[in-house]
C-alpha cells in the first residue's frame, strides 16, 4: 500500500501533526489488509470528474512520494477543463491513487461552464470502462436547473443497470447545501445534487480524530467556526427509494424523515448521505499541488468520496469478488441492517 516519503511527513509535522497521511487512512478504513494480500487495485479503472484542471507533475510527486504507481489518462470533453486550481482536481486524482495504487484512473475532463456535467456523466456512462466513478463536482438541489435532474438520473439509473458504482460528495455546508461565502443569505435547508440522485450513493463527511480499525470518528461540524460541516439533509427532489424505505438500519426512518420536501404522495423523501468518510480538514489529507506550494492538509467530502472509490476498486479487485460491487446503495443498506457482521460503525 501507501507508503510515505520523508517530504509529507515533515509537512504533517509542519501542520502540528494534523490530519493524516495516506497509509494512515488505508489503514483506519481497512485497506490495509487487502494490500497485504496483495490486492493494490490492480485490473481496475477508476473514472473521476473534473472540472479545473490538474497538472500531471503533482500526481507523479504525489506516486513517487508513496510508491504508488497508478497510470493517469485524461478524458477531455468540449475541450475540457480550463482556468485556474484550487486542488480539486488534484485532490481526487491523488486520493485515488494513493488508496487504490495499481489502478488505472481516468480524469474526465469538461468546463466549468454550467452545463459541462450531463456531457461527461453520458461519456464516462457510454464508455462504461471505468466501474467506479468518483464525482466531487455538485450544486445544490435548489440552484440546479430541473430538467437536469431526470436527464442525469436516465444517465445513473444506465450506469447501475451496466454495474458502475458511482460516488459523490455530499457538499460540505452542512444541511444548507446552497449556502456559501458568495451567498450567505441561502441559509434553507438544502441537499447537494448528484449526491442526492437515487442511483448515485452520497458520501458525507466526518471528523477522523484516532486511527482504527475502526476509526475513532465524530460528525464534522465546524460550520460556526467556518470550517465547514459534513452536508446531509433531506431532497426536494426525489421520493425514498426502496433502499432507504425498507431497509431495517435504525435510523434510517427517524423523527425528521418527511414527505414533504419532494412533494411525496406517500412515504418519505430521499436522504442523504449515505456513508461517510473523513472529511474535515483539520484531521484531512494531505496532497502536493505546486499550485499552493507543494503539499498541503485539504478536507472536504471531495476527500470521502475518492477514498470510497479507491477502496471500491481494492474490492472489486479481490479474486473472490466474481461480480462487482455496481450500485451499492442496496448493498450497503442490507450489509448495515445485520450489526453482527461489523462493517458499519455509526457516527454522532
Amino acid at each position: 500500500g501507501p507508503a510515505p516519503c520523508t517530504a509529507v511527513q515533515d509537512a504533517r509535522n509542519n501542520y502540528g501533526g494534523a490530519g493524516w497521511l495516506a497509509n494512515q487512512l488505508a489503514s483506519s478504513y481497512q485497506m490495509s489488509p487487502l494490500y497485504a494480500q496483495g490486492d493494490l487495485g490492480a485490473g481496475q479503472t477508476v473514472a473521476v470528474l473534473e472540472l479545473e484542471p490538474y497538472t500531471p507533475s503533482d500526481i507523479s510527486t504525489y506516486q513517487s512520494c508513496y510508491h504508488t504507481s497508478a497510470s493517469v489518462k485524461t478524458v477531455a470533453i468540449d475541450g475540457g477543463a480550463t482556468g485556474g486550481q484550487s486542488g480539486e482536481a488534484a485532490l481526487d486524482i491523488e486520493n485515488i491513487a494513493g488508496f487504490a495504487p495499481r489502478s488505472t484512473i481516468w480524469v474526465y475532463s469538461a468546463p466549468n461552464n454550467g452545463v459541462g456535467l450531463l456531457p461527461a456523466y453520458s461519456k464516462m456512462v457510454t464508455d462504461d470502462v471505468a466501474k467506479t466513478i468518483s464525482t466531487s463536482w455538485g450544486l445544490c438541489e435548489q440552484d440546479s436547473p430541473s430538467a437536469e435532474f431526470s436527464a442525469e438520473n436516465t444517465v445513473f439509473q444506465q450506469a447501475a443497470a451496466q454495474g458502475q458504482s458511482i460516488y459523490a460528495a455530499a457538499g460540505d455546508d452542512g444541511s444548507t447545501g446552497c449556502y456559501s461565502a458568495n451567498f450567505p443569505s441561502e441559509t434553507e435547508l438544502a441537499v447537494d445534487d448528484p449526491a442526492s440522485q437515487p442511483y448515485v450513493t452520497g458520501v458525507g463527511g466526518t471528523t477522523l480524530n484516532t486511527q482504527g480499525p475502526p476509526p475513532g470518528e465524530t460528525t464534522w461540524d465546524e460550520a460556526a467556526l467556518g470550517a465547514g460541516a459534513g452536508g446531509g439533509g433531506i431532497s426536494t427532489v426525489w421520493p425514498m427509494p426502496t433502499y432507504q424505505s425498507t431497509s431495517k438500519v435504525p435510523g434510517v426512518i427517524n423523527p425528521y424523515s418527511s414527505k414533504t420536501p419532494c412533494g411525496a404522495a406517500s412515504g418519505y423523501c430521499r436522504e442523504v448521505p449515505d456513508i461517510s468518510a473523513d472529511g474535515d480538514p483539520e484531521s484531512g489529507y494531505y496532497i502536493y499541488n505546486a499550485v499552493n506550494g507543494g503539499w498541503e492538509l485539504i478536507g472536504g467530502t471531495s476527500a470521502a468520496a475518492p477514498l470510497w472509490a479507491g477502496m471500491t476498486a481494492l474490492i472489486n479487485a479481490l479474486p473472490q469478488c466474481t461480480t462487482r460491487l455496481g450500485f451499492a446503495n442496496p448493498t450497503l443498506y442490507s450489509v448495515a441492517a445485520h450489526a453482527g457482521l461489523g462493517g458499519f460503525h455509526d457516527i454522532t
